[in-house]
């Protein structure tokens, strides 16, 4: 049975290599791995990648899980059209 994803708590970091979303295209951090940060912004939560304002955290690559964990999207179980139901 593979390990469960790592799951991230707020005011934890992390390094991760960065999606190509439109934000980290812009930042030009792209492909590159880097330290993020998860943290809250009032009710909000929000992502610190080392260096950079802050972004949401899809934005960084890092997704909730069907729990409502923070998982980094390249640690999330990949699913099928079948699974999804």
């Amino acid at each position: 049975m593979a390990d469960a994803p790592r799951r991230l708590a707020t005011e934890e970091s992390t390094a991760i290599e960065l999606p190509y979303s439109e934000v980290c295209i812009a930042m030009r951090v792209a492909g590159q791995v880097h330290q993020v940060e998860l943290f809250m912004e009032g009710a909000y939560p929000m992502a610190r990648i080392a260096g950079y304002p802050p972004v949401l955290p899809a934005e960084a690559g890092i997704l909730s899980d069907a729990e409502g964990h923070y998982v980094p999207a390249l640690l999330l179980p990949k699913t099928t059209g079948s699974e999804q139901a």
